[in-house]
């Protein structure tokens, strides 16, 4: 509680740990849209991956753990949807979305790289999930599995969606590229970073 410091609960890396002796570290946390779920990454290096979503308002209680991503690379981005109906995970290796109240997969698109994944929060297309591959950030609608559009030379992993879905930021090396997401324009390069950006 940021109000006087209490610290409210504390739980494993891992839901399959419930007694966090593991190896497992938290690798990835996103807040749901209402505040009252906390999506939680963990992976262990002999366990693999796992997403588990707590319910805050009730002492940190599990609701549910998702395992579709167990083999590869750490889970490095989770994402919900604007709804909060459902999130989006990355690691190396691959980029998935599913529902969050049972965890039935919606997508699943492989990648070749880390990379941030990121939900459209526009009302006009709330289906539209962005991540990185082959040195694109590429713009998925997860109900169709079809490319919406695709922003070249982003190599970086790192990206992110103004508040009301009309742009996207993404890197390039040191520079961040602010394109127009409806029609994929591009509006401005920031540069003048000393290192490459990756969020």
């Amino acid at each position: 509680d940021p109000g006087n410091g209490v610290v409210q609960f504390t739980d494993p890396a891992l839901a399959s740990d419930p007694s966090g002796k593991g190896t497992a570290r938290v690798t990835a946390v996103a807040w749901s849209p209402d505040g009252k779920r906390l999506a939680v990454a963990g992976h262990d290096p002999v366990a693999g991956n796992e997403v588990s979503i707590w319910n805050v308002n009730l002492g940190g209680q599990p609701l549910y753990t998702f395992t579709g991503q167990r083999a590869g690379d750490a889970i490095n981005s989770l994402s919900w949807s604007s709804d909060g109906r459902y999130i989006a995970s990355a690691n190396g290796q691959s980029v998935q979305a599913w529902d969050a109240r049972h965890g039935t997969p919606i997508f699943q698109h492989a990648i070749d790289t880390a990379t941030g994944v990121a939900w459209s929060p526009g009302a006009s297309n709330p289906g539209d999930l962005a991540f990185v591959s082959n040195g694109s950030t590429q713009v998925w609608n997860v109900w169709n599995h079809n490319l919406v559009s695709s922003y070249p030379n982003t190599p970086n992993g790192g990206l992110s969606w103004s508040p009301d879905g009309h742009y996207l930021a993404t890197a390039s090396g040191r520079n961040v590229i602010l394109y127009n997401a409806t029609t994929g324009a591009h509006l401005y390069t920031y540069s003048g970073n000393t290192h490459d950006v990756h969020t």
